[in-house]
């Protein structure tokens, strides 16, 4: 027993020291994350989340970085820029990337960050290969604000500016004039800052456009801040004077623990009368309501316009249906009796006559030739016979090219040189000229057709 155990021991070591290489050969890969910065801080004040995605190999395709929801903070994910790395860690050369999210704190106190999970792809890897980073904890210190300052944005700075698109100094009715105005903040995400509300006024028609959200970062500095543009145009509809209140964004200066105010100052502006001026008609007065516009478009004249339209339409069509569907019925028996008619003429008959000899085969070319003759015969029977007779056909074609054409044919299917000589060729070039001269002979009253037989009681 003890050697057998001995025996197992040393089997074991053995295939041990024979996996070690392939071990240590075998790629690793791990998920690592820190806080930037790391220690205590305030709250609104953003925070970046770096995770690093690594490998002793390369990536087959890019590292997928989840999503992320923490309570009591906003979080921004990981934009397209990423940053490549090569590190020496413990003797071993590494390979990643690295991405960045955004934390921006919304109350005081710690807030947990889980460990997330990234699949890696990695080369001479079979399938995904699943990292962990470790769990974080942001502390956030409580500041105490000033009544009114609770929710204002905390940042080192934020700046609110006003540009007008032309000078509104000789502004007269019917002008129009674009108003915007942009809030830009350092470490504040974009979707943070405020809207600028753009209030109606008498005499002025607003339209606001769709704002322009945009969060700034640079490659090596990584996210700077946020910007937001909202802009207005304004239409001057009656002479006056006028003024456009001004835009007050508060903020919470984190460095010197302030409630600050960014603001620009109101707009103020006359406008002259324009005697020539009338609104345009797709512009109203004053922007429309919901219900307004909603009122506009079901017009109750236009829709019972429109629905005595349709009942015409449809009273037309039903009683109209059954005369079109017989009209098609009888198209129908038109079209195939045609069909049939020309199936049975002269000139389907010519047709496969010259398929057969541009097809040179000569049991074929016969056969056609001889239904042509049937058809020719149709019209001049007395010429021909009935069934028409080749040897009729060659008199009364009045072709010395046919004739020598025919009875090669005749002689190349049935006689001592079958299969001898080019009767195909020869036929098509006298066809046209035998056609000409059958297809179009009148019957001649009193002429017997002559027949190759000879009478059956020649003595009677």
């Amino acid at each position: 027993m003890k050697r057998l155990l001995l025996y197992g021991t040393i089997l074991a070591l053995l295939s041990l020291l024979i996996a070690l290489p392939a071990l240590a050969d075998a790629p690793k890969s791990m998920a690592r994350a820190h806080l930037e910065p790391g220690g205590a801080v305030a709250q609104g004040q953003p925070v970046k989340l770096v995770v690093d995605a690594l490998t002793t190999n390369w990536f087959t395709e890019a590292p997928v970085f989840p999503p992320l929801e923490l309570p009591g903070a906003i979080v921004s994910p990981p934009g397209d820029d990423a940053t490549n790395l090569s590190e020496d860690i413990q003797g071993v050369k590494w390979f990643g990337v690295s991405r960045t999210y955004i934390v921006t704190p919304q109350a005081g106190g710690d807030i947990a960050i889980p460990p997330l999970e990234l699949k890696l792809q990695v080369g001479q890897v079979s399938g995904l290969v699943t990292v962990h980073t470790p769990a974080l904890k942001l502390k956030v210190k409580a500041v105490p604000r000033p009544a009114g300052a609770e929710n204002a944005i905390g940042t080192t700075r934020l700046d609110v500016t006003q540009s007008i698109d032309r000078d509104l100094r000789a502004l007269k009715e019917g002008d129009a004039f674009t108003r915007t105005i942009e809030i830009s903040a350092d470490g504040v995400q974009a979707m943070l800052l405020p809207p600028t509300p753009f209030a109606p006024v008498s005499g002025l028609a607003v339209y606001p456009r769709a704002p322009r959200v945009q969060d700034i970062s640079q490659e090596r500095q990584g996210f700077l801040g946020g910007r937001r543009v909202d802009a207005a145009t304004y239409v001057v509809q009656r002479p006056g004077r006028y003024e456009l209140p001004g835009v007050d964004v508060q903020w919470w200066d984190i460095r010197a623990g302030k409630l600050r105010t960014a603001s620009v100052p109101p707009l103020r502006f006359s406008a002259a009368a324009n005697t020539g001026y009338q609104p345009p008609v797709g512009i109203p007065g004053e922007p429309l309501s919901a219900t307004t516009a909603r009122h506009a478009r079901l017009d109750p004249l236009r829709l019972a316009y429109w629905a005595a339209v349709l009942l015409v339409l449809a009273l037309a069509a039903w009683l109209l249906l059954p005369r079109l569907i017989r009209a098609l019925g009888r198209f129908r028996a038109w079209r195939r009796q045609r069909r049939l008619a020309y199936a049975g003429s002269e000139a389907a008959a010519f047709a496969r006559l010259r398929r057969a000899q541009r097809g040179r085969d000569r049991g074929e070319l016969m056969g056609s030739l001889y239904a042509w003759l049937d058809r020719v015969a149709r019209r001049a029977p007395a010429v021909l016979g009935r069934p028409a007779a080749l040897g009729n056909a060659e008199r009364a074609a009045g072709s010395a090219a046919f004739a020598s054409a025919a009875e090669q044919l005749l002689s190349g299917c049935y006689g001592a040189m079958a299969g001898q000589g080019d009767a195909p060729a020869a036929l098509g070039n006298a066809l046209n000229e035998a056609r000409a001269a059958l297809a179009h002979e009148p019957a001649r009253p009193g002429h017997r057709a002559a027949t190759p037989l000879p009478p059956l009681n020649p003595g009677s």
